[in-house]
């Protein structure tokens, strides 16, 4: 009785290790294009650069220009991660969130977001939703650079896309012109 006792005890144990191995594999970026027919054609002057760890945005690709301060990073959000975006208000809600991680900003002064509607995400993108912002660094995801300007694309079968166009201008009279609440 002692011994079936103690593997009684030690089986939910064994089970939660095993799911958190299974779990905690990290899948690619090229497998998630793959598996969701996506496709990334990189010019030929960008290069890959290895992914940044900080607290505001786990993105899972970038790329950076050879000869400029200009950095390209991706995070795809699938339906086994996250939470199913098939209406608007839930793209958009989720674009809001992604922007104010991405920019360090806290409410109420987040930079402007504009909705570009279905007919363009769909005839320029093949998708369902796209969004836009721009603003400037303030936070650990934008380092090193002074501009961040993102797109959301949504698509219902894999969720959504952000690509965040990273740039570090040295001109000290650099005059910043996106449309932003500060």
């Amino acid at each position: 009785m002692k011994y079936t006792l103690t593997i009684i005890f030690l089986l939910p144990l064994f089970l939660i290790n095993c799911s958190a191995q299974k779990h905690s594999k990290k899948t690619s970026f090229k497998d998630i294009l793959n598996k969701y027919n996506l496709e990334l054609n990189t010019p030929s002057d960008f290069r890959e650069v290895s992914v940044k760890n900080n607290s505001n945005i786990k993105y899972q690709y970038a790329l950076k220009h050879d000869s400029t301060e200009f950095e390209i990073r991706f995070l795809v959000t699938t339906i086994d991660t996250t939470i199913n975006l098939s209406n608007s208000k839930a793209f958009l809600s989720l674009f809001t969130s992604v922007v104010l991680n991405a920019s360090g900003y806290i409410i109420p002064k987040i930079p402007i977001i504009q909705e570009l509607g279905y007919d363009f995400a769909n005839q320029e993108y093949n998708a369902d939703e796209i969004a836009v912002s721009s603003f400037l660094s303030k936070s650990k995801f934008t380092d090193g650079f002074n501009i961040c300007s993102v797109i959301g694309i949504q698509k219902n079968q894999i969720n959504a896309v952000f690509i965040f166009f990273m740039i570090k201008n040295k001109k000290k009279n650099f005059i910043y012109s996106a449309n932003t609440q500060i």
